[in-house]
């Protein structure tokens, strides 16, 4: 059996002693020793006599070394006849220092890895570990660079109990696949990472985040905008006027951009995903239908003057889509009622959000109005001095009026936010209490229940 340390250890041994001797039987001088050269050839090939001269050079030559892709190596084992899968077991590449690419998906390996070393690398875009053994993630600890890490691939492994604070480091990535799949779950695989998607905020360029059969329960609205602007436009009708084919193609891959669920396990992002499932897994639309809080998590959002009239007009935007999604849905996928019953219960959800946004919007302007009723009359009534001294306290108490009842909104928010937390976990202790059936058939989530969740979401604040 060889392992895939020994594979890439021989290859590039024997890379270099073939280099030297083919060098060697280039050399005019040497042309009468090309009996014995070959000979040595041979025999170096099958038992390398190694020297601390040859020896530098393979480092030289590992030190190089961009990519090690096992899909790759295991076509050029073909090529020369083998067929048989290396075995994983552990590898060492703190050698390689120069490796940009390393994508080792256990499936590809007759028993898969059960540690990795990168080492001392500060080049490595891409990493795959998916699909072994690995139990933890201190490897990573390893790369003196991460902010160039922009592909994270661990799914599928039986990482230890793990803080997803851990990839917060990782600033580029755009892809990042932690859970464990369905078919993981059938083979015994299981990452145990927990925590919230707050741990994400820094991460602005993700694309593509797997999460499934994971403790990770909160934290959407810290997902970057720009995850959002891909969800929204993947599940919006933007693409139906282009083209229907790929409408239909866009449609059917859209919920993939979060991969969320618990598999049928009890793991606590089905929070995440049945908190999207009502939303049809769009996470503008989930974004634009909280921005209690959006203002906790982005406050940048909402320190302009014109924040609330540009949320508005987004929310009417999303409205729009949303209603073309569901015309071309019930006119082409008649037969897909439970996209149809979300989106109708996302429509309802952001067009409530609308009126109490228009209601707020219409109240600080009021507000407004009334305090530039007070300047202009002290100014007909005082000098232009004392009015400008006057304009200035009023402009400071505007501002620190409104500042005071955001942070107020914010507060009450918590408390909320408390108050139903306290509520799960005395509903949990509730149900150890209860018998089985019982506790199946509460756990059963139906889409009205869903609706009630949402019926007392509050608009931002003033």
């Amino acid at each position: 059996m060889t392992t895939l340390q020994e594979y890439l250890n021989e290859k590039y041994t024997k890379e270099v002693l073939t280099s030297d001797c083919v060098a060697s039987l280039s050399s005019q001088s040497n042309q009468d020793l090309y009996g014995d050269l070959y000979g040595d050839l041979i025999k170096n090939l099958i038992s390398p006599d190694v020297t601390e001269e040859t020896k530098r050079k393979i480092e030289r030559v590992k030190k190089e070394v961009k990519e090690i892709n096992i899909t790759e190596i295991n076509k050029e084992r073909e090529g020369q006849g083998i067929t048989k899968l290396l075995e994983g077991d552990e590898l060492d590449l703190s050698e390689y220092t120069g490796l940009e690419k390393v994508l080792i998906n256990g499936s590809y390996l007759l028993f898969p890895l059960t540690k990795i070393t990168l080492g001392n690398n500060s080049n490595l875009t891409e990493l795959d570990c998916s699909s072994n053994r690995l139990t933890s993630v201190d490897f990573l600890n390893q790369l003196t660079n991460p902010e160039k890490l922009t592909s994270l691939h661990i799914s599928d492994n039986n990482i230890e109990t793990t803080d997803i604070a851990v990839f917060s480091k990782f600033v580029s990535l755009e892809e990042l696949r932690i859970g464990t799949t369905k078919k993981g779950l059938k083979k015994n695989k299981n990452n145990k990472f927990y925590g919230s998607l707050k741990a994400f905020e820094n991460l602005s360029k993700l694309e593509d985040i797997n999460i499934e059969a994971t403790d990770i329960d909160s934290g959407l609205e810290y997902l970057p905008s720009w995850l959002a602007e891909i969800t929204a436009v993947l599940t919006g009708n933007e693409h139906a006027k282009k083209s229907l084919n790929r409408a239909k193609e866009v449609l059917e891959i859209y919920e993939d951009e979060i991969a969320c669920s618990s598999h049928d396990t009890k793991s606590k992002c089905s929070v995440i995903y049945n908190e999207l499932k009502i939303f049809n897994f769009n996470l503008k639309a989930w974004q634009l239908a909280h921005p209690e809080k959006m203002l906790i998590a982005r406050p940048e959002l909402f320190t302009n003057p014109d924040s609330k009239d540009k949320w508005l007009e987004t929310l009417n935007e999303k409205i729009r889509e949303s209603k073309e999604t569901l015309n071309y849905i019930t006119q082409n996928q008649a037969d897909k009622t439970a996209k149809i019953a979300r989106l109708e219960t996302q429509i309802k959800i952001l067009e409530k959000i609308e009126n109490q946004l228009r209601e707020e919007i219409e109240e600080e302007r009021a507000i407004h109005t009334e305090v530039m009723k007070v300047m202009d009359n002290f100014y007909r009534q005082n000098l232009l001095r004392e009015d400008l001294v006057l304009q200035n306290i009023l402009q400071q108490f505007e501002k620190k009026y409104l500042q005071l009842n955001r942070e107020n909104k914010q507060k009450e928010q918590k408390i909320k936010e408390l108050k139903r937390t306290i509520k799960t976990i005395e509903k949990i202790v509730e149900q150890e209490y209860q018998p089985k059936e019982t506790k199946e058939q509460e756990t059963q989530t139906e889409l009205t229940g869903e609706e009630l969740q949402y019926a007392q979401i509050q608009i931002i604040p003033k």
